[in-house]
């Protein structure tokens, strides 16, 4: 389903205050978006997920592993070595050698975080997820045939 721009408007107007919040619906989920200070003099999008954030739910190696946070909350990646700690053990050992000793040499983990840093970011996101309904924002509910 495609997204209508009244939408989007109406949720990037509850967003763009200093603390706003909207509510949607994602099949038999409530997602809460609301913005909140992430750290010092920073604003970030947290999405909470039927009202709570467990950190455990980002992680896919996790017990407390959600699959509905592959769509909803940002995706994150890091390498186990940096550029340069790979650069110097390859220096140090020779290619051939440190493939033998560390196989993951190159590899990352992935894991996903529930805050977005801009609304665009979190619109490209969203754009792409079928049957997310707005149900709330800044307080004013929305008619439930409204969908995103």
């Amino acid at each position: 389903m495609s997204l209508t721009k009244e939408n989007w408007t109406t949720l990037e107007g509850a967003l763009s205050g200093l603390l706003g919040h909207a509510k949607l619906k994602l099949g038999d989920r409530e997602i809460t978006l609301q913005k909140r200070m992430i750290s010092e003099n920073k604003l970030g999008l947290l999405v909470y997920i039927d009202g709570a954030i467990q950190q455990g739910m980002g992680w896919p190696d996790s017990k407390h592993h959600d699959p509905i946070v592959k769509q909803i909350w940002r995706a994150r990646s890091r390498s186990y070595y940096t550029a340069k700690e790979q650069k110097d053990l390859i220096k140090s050992y020779g290619k051939r050698q440190v493939k033998k000793l560390i196989p993951n040499l190159e590899d990352q983990f992935h894991w996903y975080e529930p805050m977005f840093l801009t609304f665009k970011s979190l619109q490209r996101q969203y754009s792409r997820i079928e049957g997310l309904t707005l149900l709330e924002a800044d307080g004013v509910k929305i008619d439930s045939e409204t969908r995103l």
